[in-house]
């Protein structure tokens, strides 16, 4: 029972600290800052690990609410000249979507070929009955160790 504990208060801990805390003025509250009814901030990073022929992208979503449905929508994996090089669409069973939540966040490693430079453009979701949306942002350009 006491593992379960602290598991939990851990478990919280955790999504507590990837929450931004930024102070606010009455003004900022009449001036609607979110991305949108359903999405409050979204983020993904390209980035090399070191590991030959891997690129990793790390990801963070928070909607307004719990969603049925939060997280990457797909990611369109880009050669440096903006070719397609690959579409990955986000699934749970790929952990790029989460279900009856707010957050979601996680890495996902691209296998990639050594020496080429690629960047990424991340389709971020939040869905629930009444409706959803998307947005989408460009990581920066990566080369492939």
């Amino acid at each position: 029972m006491k593992k379960r504990i602290v598991a939990v208060l851990l478990s919280f801990v955790i999504v507590v600290s990837f929450v931004p805390f930024s102070a606010f003025s009455y003004e900022d509250e009449l001036n609607d800052t979110k991305a949108s009814s359903y999405l409050n901030m979204y983020t993904a990073s390209l980035s090399s690990k070191g590991i030959t022929g891997k690129l990793t992208l790390a990801y963070q979503v928070f909607a307004t609410h719990n969603m049925d449905k939060v997280g990457v929508f797909g990611i369109i994996v880009r050669n440096n000249d903006g070719t397609i090089h690959n579409i990955i669409w986000g699934t749970t069973s790929n952990g790029l979507l989460n279900s009856n939540t707010w957050f979601h966040a996680g890495s996902y490693t691209l296998n990639l070929t050594s020496g080429n430079t690629y960047y990424c453009t991340v389709i971020f979701v939040a869905e629930d009955a009444n409706g959803g949306d998307t947005r989408s942002i460009i990581t920066q350009h990566v080369t492939c160790p």
